[in-house]
């Protein structure tokens, strides 16, 4: 009998260390990243960013927020268009995976930290090129990190306008 299946929406989230306060180091170019531990089932060992699959009749704005403040602790607003939308299959040929990327902006003030530490064990700012140096990454952000190297633009209009 064939599997039912079905198509997975989520979210992913970009926090742009320019949407913070300038780092004692001075970066400003670097994404908040969450490692994967090594002893989860799910991309174990893997890079993303804030982000997960929206719950039931949840507008994917509202889910990469609720995924913030799950994941890392901080209040985020998402932008009102997305960036992106990517199709994925984590190499799985009965899987359907499609990821609505935004790029997000923190509302209050704070540090990210470790909420899930059963899930994840690294909280890190790493910029687009660290994470293409060779790190596993989830197969939704290698799918956008790859789009945005066949458009040398990266960003095509500003998200946050209207």
């Amino acid at each position: 009998m064939p599997r039912d299946l079905r198509v997975n929406v989520g979210t992913g989230g970009l926090l742009f260390e320019y949407d913070r306060l300038l780092r004692p180091d001075g970066r400003r170019d670097a994404v908040l990243c969450i490692r994967r531990r090594d002893d989860v089932a799910h991309c174990a060992g893997q890079w993303s960013t804030g982000g997960g699959w929206l719950d039931f009749g949840e507008q994917p704005r509202e889910g990469v927020a609720r995924e913030f403040k799950e994941e890392v602790g901080l209040d985020v607003e998402a932008a009102s268009r997305p960036l992106l939308a990517v199709a994925d299959s984590y190499e799985d040929p009965e899987r359907h995976v499609v990821v609505v990327w935004y790029q997000v902006r923190q509302t209050t003030p704070g540090d990210p930290r470790n909420m899930e530490p059963e899930k994840a064990d690294r909280v890190e700012w790493l910029t687009f090129s660290e994470l293409k140096d060779g790190r596993p990454v989830m197969p939704p952000l290698k799918r956008y990190l790859d789009t945005l190297q066949q458009d040398a633009s990266g960003v095509w209009f500003d998200p946050w306008v209207e």
